[in-house]
């Protein structure tokens, strides 16, 4: 019969798990490479396997009543590393205030269970009391909690969809992908159902009820505007690395004329010369390039994969606008919103 869990142990999974996210998480069990360690070492720790984000992962469990100094861990852990194809991070039952800062300074990954998690290998570091972030008002979404959202809205995933398969069509990280699922179910947006052995994220409303539910916590997805010359614009395009923005894509579906000067958008992280001068084009020789918190593509196509179509959506052209002080493109937008949210409801 195999050996029961550690308590310690279970206690971190379920810690991490409120944290980044079950779906973040995969099945914990007992290291079996325990015994090519010092003896020390095994009587100090329990090793146990779980794939976090995908990514093979030990955690060593910290069971002898002994207390060892952050540097003598971070020498511990070495040992665990070179013995494990994988991350390796610490579970510790309490921890003092100056060996937390020590294991920090010292990039040891721990973890001590309802209390501190500091995984720097995943890009996470949580301060004490994680749960009490929550009762803080969020007050916007993230970018992916908003790019799942909107495409929820348009309509590119009427089932649920687990944080796996959403990770894959997107292009994230399973780990960013379940942040954002806690996210919109924290604001009571969204909920994951249990569906065998993974968890798959559905909406509670569509429609014009969960844009109108959910419009508190939209934002603008433009971080920049800036001047491109024309021939870099034309290279974006022909890419597939940008597509039709603001009053260029609203006057596409609406009456509205084209603008002077036409707009095209992109991800923020795309775009290498932030520092061009182009001070002296003529007119005619520069477009304008929105610099978006997320790819534009992602909200209008399928998959990573399928190539982009050449607007925005009319939900993020809509955030985009919104407070534009044009009559003139208000009147637009309200006919956007209302066509788009009547032609979405399922």
């Amino acid at each position: 019969m195999a050996e029961p869990k550690h308590p310690l142990a279970i206690a971190a999974k379920r810690y991490i798990g409120d944290a980044l996210g079950e779906q973040a998480i995969g099945r914990l069990q007992a290291w079996q490479g325990a015994k090519a360690l010092p003896f020390y070492l095994q009587e100090r720790y329990r090793g146990y396997t779980l794939a976090l984000d995908g990514t093979p992962t030990l955690m060593a469990c910290h069971v002898s009543h002994e207390i060892d100094t952050p540097a003598a861990i971070a020498k511990h852990l070495q040992a665990y590393r070179k013995a494990f194809d994988g991350e390796v991070f610490v579970v510790l039952e309490n921890i003092t205030s100056a060996n937390r800062k020590r294991l920090i300074e010292q990039k040891v990954p721990f973890v001590v269970p309802q209390k501190q998690l500091y995984l720097p290998q995943f890009a996470t570091v949580l301060s004490e009391f994680y749960k009490k972030s929550y009762e803080r008002p969020v007050e916007q979404l993230s970018p992916v909690a908003q790019v799942l959202l909107l495409r929820f809205l348009i309509g590119l995933y009427p089932k649920p969809k687990s944080a796996l398969v959403l990770a894959e069509q997107l292009g994230y990280s399973k780990m960013t992908l379940s942040r954002a699922i806690n996210e919109l179910v924290e604001l009571e947006l969204a909920e994951t159902v249990p569906v065998g052995r993974e968890k798959r994220l559905t909406f509670n409303e569509d429609g014009v009820a969960l844009w109108e539910k959910a419009f508190a916590y939209l934002v603008s997805p433009v971080q920049k505007t800036v001047t491109i010359k024309k021939t870099d614009a034309d290279k974006l395009l022909k890419k597939h690395k940008a597509v039709y923005a603001g009053e260029s894509a609203l006057s596409h579906t609406s009456l509205l004329s084209e603008p002077a000067i036409p707009v095209i958008a992109t991800a923020a992280n795309t775009w290498k010369n932030h520092n061009s001068k182009n001070e002296n084009l003529f007119f005619e020789d520069f477009w304008v390039l929105q610099l978006w918190r997320y790819d534009p593509g992602l909200i209008t196509r399928k998959d990573k994969n399928t190539i982009t179509k050449d607007y925005v959506d009319n939900l993020s052209l809509y955030l985009s606008l919104k407070d534009e002080k044009d009559e003139r493109i208000q009147i637009a937008l309200d006919g956007l919103l209302k066509a788009s949210l009547n032609s979405y409801v399922s």
